[in-house]
């Protein structure tokens, strides 16, 4: 892929759905990338990826006034993930597709050469990124077409190590300046930036206190190496 745009972004991302007995479907977002090699994986949080069953259903943008496209995730990848040992991501290869649908999937995938930083240099707080994924599920509009949405913020931290009962040991996360909303969870973290262009990180979630407020938690991009 090419430099990362506002436009392109939109084509990486795909919103993951899980829907459940208990009713309440279990939302959240994947990124495309490629492998070292070259094959075609998707990228989310490991808390979105232990979700998946196989109603799971991932839904591509396909832009304004076009329907998305929708593959069960259990069918193109198998229902299997690999996960990372030290970060709150996990990573599915898409061994499934079909021939036929392997058009549908063009220019939807970050090269390995697109995950900048480095877990023992923190980012500059002066980094612009935008978020781009599906808040809670929303992106559909009536005609029927599936446009993510986008925020934009400031790193607000230097990597810190943050508790997560999921992890035996603690992990290295960074901070925004904003708070996020469910079902960003996996969801890219980018400078669009030209000097600075590239993922820099996936959603893990908030920090919240119980008055209310929230700080968005983000896991550096490097982390994704060792899964591809």
């Amino acid at each position: 892929m090419e430099t990362l745009n506002r436009l392109s972004i939109n084509r990486v991302v795909c919103l993951i759905s899980t829907f459940p007995s208990s009713g309440k479907a279990l939302i959240g977002t994947g990124v495309f990338i490629l492998s070292k090699a070259g094959e075609p994986l998707m990228a989310t949080a490991l808390h979105v990826a232990k979700d998946v069953d196989q109603t799971t259903t991932i839904e591509m943008s396909n832009g304004p006034g076009k329907k998305p496209n929708a593959f069960n995730l259990y069918t193109i990848a198998g229902g299997h993930y690999r996960k990372s040992p030290a970060a709150d991501l996990a990573v599915f290869d898409l061994i499934g597709i079909k021939e036929k649908d392997k058009p549908l999937f063009t220019n939807r995938f970050i090269t390995p050469s697109a995950l900048k930083g480095d877990s023992a240099k923190p980012l500059s707080r002066d980094l612009e990124m935008t978020i781009v994924g599906f808040p809670s599920g929303l992106g559909h509009d009536a005609d029927g077409s599936l446009v993510p949405l986008s925020f934009r913020s400031h790193v607000a931290s230097d990597f810190f190590s943050l508790a997560d009962p999921d992890f035996s040991t603690k992990l290295i996360v960074y901070c925004l300046e904003n708070g996020t909303v469910g079902g960003y969870s996996g969801a890219p973290v980018f400078s669009l930036s030209p000097d600075s262009n590239g993922l820099y990180g996936f959603i893990k979630g908030n920090v919240n206190d119980d008055q209310g407020g929230k700080i968005a938690v983000a896991t550096p991009a490097c982390f994704i190496n060792s899964l591809i």
